[in-house]
C-alpha cells in the first residue's frame, strides 16, 4: 500500500489531533502512541509504529512485524519464539511467557528464554517476584509497596521476594531470567511498573530500538535520536519539547503543539473527510 504526499498529509492531521483529543479527555501527559499509517488493529489493541502487520505498511525494519490470530490474538516474533503482545509502550512492548494459555503465579526461570538482540531487550521496568529463594540477599523491601497484581486481577498480596530489576545491584541489562537460579530461585512472576507509578502490569516488557549503523535519517523534522537503555547501540527518536507524535519520518513524525491545538479546533469530523476523499 503506497500513500501520496497529500494522504500522509491528511494521516500524520488526523492522527495528531486524535492525539490531542485524547490527551484533552484523561488529562494525561500526551503520549506518542498513534496507529502507523495502515491503522493495523488487532483486537482491541491499536499498532504503533514501527511495528506492523504487513509487509507493505511503512516501517523499520520485519523485526516489528506482527501476526494477528482470529483478528483478535496479536503475537510477537523473535526468532524461533512466539510472544503474546499484550500492549505498547513508547519505549517499548508488554509481553506474555511464551506458550502459556492461562495466567501462572510463579513461572520457571528458563521460561522465558529471551534476553536480547539488536532491537530487543528486557527492560529496567520490570518488576520480579521470586519464589523459594535460598539467598535472600537480593530481595529489595521498597518494591513491596507496588501494586502488583495477581492471576485473577486483585492484588497480588505479599511477595516472598521482590526485585526491581531497575535496581542493578544485581542483574544487569544483557543477564536473563535465569540468572536468579544463583541464589535458589525456584520460579518468578512479572509486571511492568512503569516510571513514576505504583501500579503493575503482568508481563514482561521488552525495550525496543533500531541499531545505529541502520538508524540514518529515520528521525522526522524536529525530532531527537535518543539511546536505548537495555540495547547495546540501539536508538529511538522523539520529539522535540513543544512537538508531539512518534518521532519518526514514516511514522507520524512530529508536530508543534500550537498547530496541533488549531487543527483539534477545527473539527476531527472534517479531517476525517479529507482523508477519506483522497482514496
Amino acid at each position: 500500500m503506497f500513500f501520496s504526499l497529500k494522504q500522509q498529509v491528511h494521516y500524520k492531521a488526523m492522527l495528531l489531533a486524535l492525539l490531542l483529543l485524547s490527551f484533552t479527555l484523561s488529562s494525561r501527559p500526551v503520549m506518542s502512541l498513534v496507529p502507523n499509517q495502515c491503522n493495523d488493529q488487532c483486537g482491541t489493541i491499536q499498532i504503533p509504529f514501527p511495528f506492523h502487520l504487513n509487509i507493505s505498511c511503512p516501517s523499520i525494519s520485519t523485526a516489528f512485524r506482527l501476526s494477528c490470530l482470529n483478528s483478535t490474538t496479536l503475537y510477537l516474533h523473535i526468532g524461533f519464539k512466539t510472544y503474546r503482545v499484550l500492549d505498547f509502550f513508547s519505549d517499548g512492548v508488554l509481553v506474555d511467557f511464551p506458550g502459556t494459555t492461562g495466567c501462572r503465579q510463579y513461572n520457571d526461570l528458563n521460561a522465558f528464554g529471551f534476553t536480547k538482540n539488536d532491537h530487543f531487550g528486557i527492560s529496567g521496568d520490570n518488576v520480579l517476584g521470586l519464589y523459594d529463594c535460598e539467598d535472600s540477599s537480593l530481595c529489595k523491601a521498597a518494591c513491596e509497596t507496588n501494586d502488583l497484581p495477581g492471576c485473577d486481577g486483585n492484588n497480588g498480596g505479599s511477595l516472598g521476594c521482590c526485585y526491581p530489576l531497575s535496581d542493578h545491584s544485581i542483574w544487569h541489562f544483557g543477564d536473563g531470567f535465569s540468572f536468579f537460579s544463583k541464589f535458589g530461585c525456584r520460579g518468578f512472576t512479572s509486571w511492568v511498573v512503569s516510571r513514576g507509578t505504583n501500579t503493575g502490569k503482568r508481563g514482561v516488557k521488552l525495550e525496543w530500538a533500531i541499531p545505529r549503523n541502520i538508524s540514518d535519517r529515520i528521525c522526522a523534522n524536529n525530532a531527537d535520536m535518543v539511546n536505548a537503555t537495555t540495547i547495546e547501540a540501539g536508538v529511538r527518536c522523539l520529539c522535540k519539547d513543544g512537538f508531539v507524535g512518534d518521532g519518526f519520518a514514516k511514522g507520524a513524525g512530529c508536530i508543534k503543539g500550537e498547530y496541533l491545538n488549531h487543527l483539534y479546533i477545527m473539527n476531527l469530523h472534517h479531517l476525517h473527510s479529507a482523508l477519506s476523499s483522497s482514496f
